[in-house]
């Protein structure tokens, strides 16, 4: 009998944000990521961790690494777009596009002197088996 395999992921949270101003884009780093998404990282991660499942079929290969996304968040609260920026496994794309699609309701609107902004979040998804 095979020894059960999980998946262990974890999110490595780049603590970074770019906020688009009206002539120039501001970028600055995040210390709180509590208020850019509502419940924190704690909700953020308990959504991600219910959508994602590690393929059986990738699990033979014993693959092991991390999808970098980014997500923009329009001036209303909505994700507008995720892009995949870098993949250690471009089959695990897909993946991870879908489960932060699930976080949708969760991001907060972002104000610099009453002007609703939108912004981009970058983070990554790490899939280990042990």
């Amino acid at each position: 009998m095979h020894k059960k395999q999980l998946l262990i992921f974890t999110l490595f949270l780049f603590s970074s944000m770019t906020m688009f101003g009206q002539n120039d884009s501001l970028k600055s780093k995040m210390s709180d990521f509590d208020n850019y998404f509502i419940g924190g990282r704690v909700n953020l991660f308990s959504i991600l961790r219910e959508y994602i499942n590690y393929p059986s079929e990738l699990r033979k290969e014993g693959k092991t690494g991390r999808v970098y996304y980014k997500v923009l968040i329009d001036t209303l609260g909505n994700i507008s777009a995720i892009e995949i920026i870098r993949s250690f496994d471009e089959r695990f794309n897909d993946m991870v596009v879908d489960a932060v699609k699930k976080t949708k309701g969760n991001w907060k609107v972002k104000s610099n002197n009453g002007i609703k902004q939108e912004y981009e979040w970058t983070d990554s998804v790490y899939f280990e088996l042990r």
